[in-house]
């Protein structure tokens, strides 16, 4: 009889097991605000967001980010750059990242950060880098912005240098063409 019940135990465990392996987990299409699709500043959907982020290396000394970003429209902004990890020299190809706004007073603190990656209906600015760490992203309104890179692994906040890991404030103005150079990640 103990044998018995131990081994309908032991079945139930199994079958408890095998349910919740092919039981589908709510992801970030399941959640209030969802990330997907993904929509860049003119509205359009961001093709296979999140996509395979890649990377490359480099030394920070042989990277060229752009020196000039896209003409805005009247009374926005723009910016380009490229993202790197200095520790690792890892430039981040085909990766997506948003600018969010800056909280507060004088908007110039990070905000809570989404784990799931930029929010285009909160008010976030998506893009993402080619494929040779590279971006540009314009028609941004003016105002206090952090960059968030959202690699497969999560989200990272870019720091101001490798040797000053504060978050980066990017302060836009109307009709600013900002090129940002090296965006820094910090080292994990």
């Amino acid at each position: 009889m103990k044998k018995t019940i131990h081994g309908i135990f032991l079945l139930l465990v199994l079958l408890a097991v095998t349910l919740s392996a092919c039981t589908s987990t709510a992801g970030p299409t399941g959640t209030e605000e969802s990330a997907y699709p993904a929509l860049n500043p003119q509205g359009q959907v961001i093709p296979n967001y999140p996509s395979a982020q890649t990377f490359t290396t480099a030394k920070m000394e042989d990277l060229k980010p752009p020196t000039d970003a896209p003409q805005p429209d009247e009374g926005m902004a723009s910016i380009s750059g490229i993202i790197y990890v200095p520790r690792e020299q890892l430039v981040m190809t085909k990766t997506q990242f948003y600018l969010t706004a800056g909280e507060g007073e004088n908007k110039d603190q990070l905000p809570l950060i989404q784990v799931v990656g930029g929010i285009a209906s909160r008010g976030d600015i998506l893009g993402e880098t080619d494929e040779n760490g590279v971006f540009t992203l314009n028609n941004i309104p003016p105002g206090n912005y952090f960059l968030v890179a959202s690699p497969a692994n999560g989200v990272i906040v870019a720091i101001v240098s490798e040797l000053d890991t504060n978050p980066r404030l990017i302060t836009l103005e109307a009709n600013q063409k900002l090129p940002l150079g090296v965006v820094v990640l910090p080292n994990n």
